[in-house]
């Protein structure tokens, strides 16, 4: 039988301070952000480069290790119509974490692949909240660890 213990704060500045997983608003927002970053996906594997582009913020940036280093959703819409004409296949996630700073920040980490292009890790994807109440990325760092044949 598991134990789960909760510690409580002893004053007012330590909850504040110290929010836990069961906070309602972080807890919300980390599903928000799954959410949006599982939309993502799907939008790359329907083969959406627009929509992938929709899906950062005007002045993101997006490091892609070893192939773009880019700023603004319209080079990044570039950067993802060229990768999609390769047709890399599908992408897939693993072991995504995502830690939610506030209500309006967020980033995750996990390593990913695609199934014709190859795998490698994502270090940093940072969600930012609009003002509109979407998540979209502002940063993207993400490096290639091994590709798949001569491409």
């Amino acid at each position: 039988m598991t134990q789960s213990t909760t510690h409580i704060p002893t004053s007012p500045a330590a909850a504040t301070l110290s929010p836990t997983a069961a906070d309602p608003t972080l807890d919300d927002a980390r599903r928000q952000v799954e959410a949006a970053s599982r939309a993502w996906i799907e939008t790359f594997n329907r083969g959406d480069w627009e929509g992938c582009a929709a899906g950062y913020t005007e002045d993101a940036a997006m490091e892609g290790r070893p192939l773009a280093d880019v700023k603004g959703r319209a080079a990044i819409a570039d950067f993802w119509k060229g990768v999609l004409a390769q047709d890399p296949g599908t992408l897939v996630y693993e072991d995504p974490r995502v830690h939610v700073l506030d209500g309006r920040t967020a980033v995750l980490s996990a390593r990913w692949s695609m199934s014709r292009l190859g795998r490698g890790l994502i270090t940093l994807e940072r969600w930012q909240r609009g003002d509109d109440g979407v998540w979209r990325l502002a940063e993207d760092l993400f490096e290639i660890t091994e590709q798949f044949g001569d491409r």
